[in-house]
């Protein structure tokens, strides 16, 4: 195993195990849930949003350890960014995972480990699920319902 896969390994188990950011966010300002029936994801983002910038960020949920860490590391790496940053980095990290294109590699810190990935269709939908979680979150108006996301 090269060095920069039991890398990729070690910091994936690692946030898979021990989440940051994890537990229910008091009065959140936005919110979305979804699920990935195929791998039992369930996942809740919450945000307090003040003006553009993101000053909380956490999740709940349950779900394989690359859904839970992807939870993780999107909520440690948006920790107050703006919302223009946010939707960025979302970007990018699809072009990541569906294209295997990194050329905001910079942006994407850790996140860039999940370039790995890109060949497993299924594990890719586990990887998305809390960033379309997050994009859905952000469209919204405060105080609205909270909106849901069906992976299939």
């Amino acid at each position: 195993m090269s060095e920069l896969s039991a890398r990729y390994q070690e910091i994936l188990l690692d946030h898979g195990q021990h989440p940051r950011h994890f537990g229910e966010l008091k009065n959140p300002t936005h919110a979305a849930f979804g699920s990935n029936p195929l791998c039992e994801d369930d996942i809740k983002i919450y945000l307090i949003l003040t003006g553009q910038a993101i000053k909380a960020i956490q999740f709940t949920g349950s779900g394989c350890h690359l859904c839970i860490a992807s939870a993780s590391l999107l909520t440690e790496h948006l920790q107050n960014k703006t919302v223009l940053e946010a939707q960025d980095c979302f970007a990018a990290f699809l072009q990541l995972l569906e294209n295997n294109v990194t050329s905001e590699t910079s942006a994407l810190g850790k996140l860039t480990l999940f370039k790995h990935i890109h060949h497993l269709p299924l594990k890719v939908k586990c990887a998305t699920l809390p960033w379309q979680l997050l994009k859905v979150a952000l469209i919204k108006e405060p105080q609205e319902e909270n909106s849901y996301v069906r992976m299939v």
